[in-house]
């Protein structure tokens, strides 16, 4: 978590905060998505995270890539601004946020796939046979459906939610 976030939380605990985040559905040339297991939450996911104050949200989608994955992306482009009631987390420490996730697709990257702290594992699945559903943080399963949606040609960009 952010420092702001850490000492927001010494002040009101548990409680739901509103928090930009940004996510990034990466993309490898056979078009299969790069989901990482979060040490948080034991579950599927796309990189991605809580913006920094002062950060741009192109800055805060490379920066969560590059400390989650390991990899550089290159020209990530919005998909997708995402908020409302499946956007509310509790996690299992107790502490609740609204999100405000803005999606990214970034189809050009760099670097070598390395674990962290926030990632247990990192693998490539076609979009058509992702872990079981139940397994996938839940609002990051919903754009990876419309994601999905989008290559069939059943959706535009960018998706407001």
């Amino acid at each position: 978590m952010p420092d702001y976030i850490n000492d927001l939380r010494a002040k009101i605990g548990t409680q739901k905060l509103l928090v930009p985040s940004t996510a990034c559905i990466i993309t490898n040339a056979r078009e299969e998505v790069l989901l990482q297991l979060r040490s948080d939450t034991h579950c599927w996911g796309c990189p991605g995270g809580i913006m920094d104050i002062g950060e741009s949200s192109i800055e805060s989608v490379r920066r969560e890539v590059r400390e989650e994955t390991g990899l550089t992306v290159h020209d990530p482009w919005l998909f997708g601004v995402y908020a409302g009631p499946s956007y509310q987390v509790r996690y299992p420490n107790g502490d609740e946020l609204a999100v405000v996730q803005l999606a990214f697709i970034a189809e050009e990257y760099a670097g070598e796939l390395a674990t962290g702290d926030e990632s247990l594992d990192l693998r490539f699945y076609p979009i058509t046979d992702l872990p079981d559903p139940d397994s996938i943080v839940p609002n990051h399963r919903e754009f990876l459906m419309h994601y999905r949606d989008y290559l069939r040609g059943r959706r535009t960009v960018p998706i407001v939610g």
